[in-house]
């Protein structure tokens, strides 16, 4: 099983500037897929086995590292006094 997400864009344009021709165009688009687990057979029997997304504590991670760093300084400059 997947996780599938996809997405597009445009753009457009026209109109004139002093001493200049309008235009413009554009577009892109994109897309991304991954897994979120398989299905296991064993002894004939099937199961689903999600893969363990490490990725969803990175906030979490990042929320931490700045708070000590916080509280660290304010520690440094209580002790500084």
């Amino acid at each position: 099983m997947a996780s599938v997400r996809w997405g597009g864009g445009a753009g457009g344009g026209s109109g004139r500037e002093a001493g200049k021709e309008g235009e413009g165009g554009g577009g892109g688009g994109g897309a991304s897929a991954k897994p979120v687990g398989y299905i296991e057979i064993r002894d004939g029997e099937a199961r689903f086995v999600r893969i363990p997304d490490v990725g969803r504590f990175a906030p979490l991670v990042i929320a931490s590292g700045v708070a000590a760093w916080i509280a660290l300084r304010g520690l440094r400059a209580l002790v500084r006094r």
